[in-house]
């Protein structure tokens, strides 16, 4: 079995389900009804998980999609049709795309430490996927998506663009919800 960690975790939610994005330790779960392992459960998972909670008993599964290997901290965002994610992320990894998305459009490559994607909120498919710096803070409209994170390190937007904030400041970046492009990135 494994665990499901969301010490760190960042709710969402729409009527009766609750979107989380968390960190998963453990070869796949039946709970989560699909495969939640990274690595064939060597390394940690982040994870993203619809969960219905309209059951008086317990939150049932709906979905779950693995980003890929991480930690657990991560931020959800749910707007229309859509759930927003972000967090830290380890390694390569391909999301499944949703019907008409291009696969080259959900590939994250891990070399940024982070990712920002956009998933189908009924089903988990990934509309697009970015690689940039982790990130936990994240809030979207139809037209835009704005993350944001306190560092006092060197932040990756993309390989182009890296803001060096001083001690603590807050880094914010707003994108294009379409498609993921940035827009800008700067210190507040």
């Amino acid at each position: 079995m494994g665990y499901y960690s969301s010490g760190s975790a960042k709710l969402s939610a729409t009527g009766e389900t609750v979107y989380m994005a968390g960190g998963f330790k453990g070869k796949d779960s039946a709970a989560f009804k699909g495969k939640t392992s990274c690595d064939g459960g060597a390394e940690n998972s982040v994870v993203v998980v619809a969960f219905d909670v309209s059951p008086s008993d317990a939150p049932v599964a709906s979905w779950v999609t693995v980003i890929g290997c991480g930690s657990r901290e991560g931020g959800t965002f749910v707007e229309g049709d859509f759930l927003y994610a972000s967090g830290r992320l380890s390694s390569a990894s391909t999301l499944t795309p949703a019907a008409g998305v291009a696969a080259a459009t959900c590939k994250l490559t891990g070399a940024m430490g982070g990712f920002l994607v956009k998933l189908n909120k009924a089903d988990g498919k990934c509309v697009w996927a970015k690689d940039m710096a982790a990130t936990t803070r994240i809030v979207a409209n139809a037209d835009s998506v704005w993350t944001a994170i306190g560092s006092s390190s060197a932040f990756k937007f993309d390989a182009d663009h890296v803001v060096n904030p001083a001690d603590g400041d807050f880094v914010v970046g707003k994108f294009r919800a379409s498609d993921g492009v940035g827009l800008w990135g700067d210190l507040v």
